[in-house]
């Protein structure tokens, strides 16, 4: 009588492994989020002035690299050392936060203030 308890445990471990495997397998292939952030840009470039890396400086100190593909470089060439407000995905690539931009614009200093508007 205990081999058919066993064997029905077996069975049981052996489906839920199976469906733990599928469900991460599912994760790993959930489309990326699209995130807005808001930092200032800074892009190092090498002595022939070609850009090499650019980084986003958030309002928290976070730094998020940004990856260097078309849009990237753009944002680099563009906006180097201003505020910028860049959406895009975020993936992790050894140990670090890299951003591929989907688009990009100048955003108000971290400091600025919106005028009041008028009552009426």
């Amino acid at each position: 009588m205990r081999m058919p308890r066993i064997g029905a445990f077996a069975l049981l471990l052996f489906g839920l492994t199976l469906l733990g495997g599928l469900r991460a397998a599912e994760d790993e292939q959930a489309p990326a989020r699209e995130e807005s952030f808001v930092g200032k840009v800074e892009s190092t470039r090498d002595a022939q002035q070609n850009i090499t890396a650019v980084k986003l400086t958030l309002d928290t100190q976070d730094t998020l690299d940004i990856k260097l593909d078309e849009k990237g470089k753009d944002l680099g060439e563009q906006m180097d050392r201003k505020r910028a407000e860049v959406t895009g995905t975020l993936a992790e690539e050894a140990g670090k936060k890299v951003l591929t931009v989907l688009q990009y614009r100048e955003a108000l200093p971290a400091t600025a203030q919106l005028p009041d508007m008028p009552e009426k």
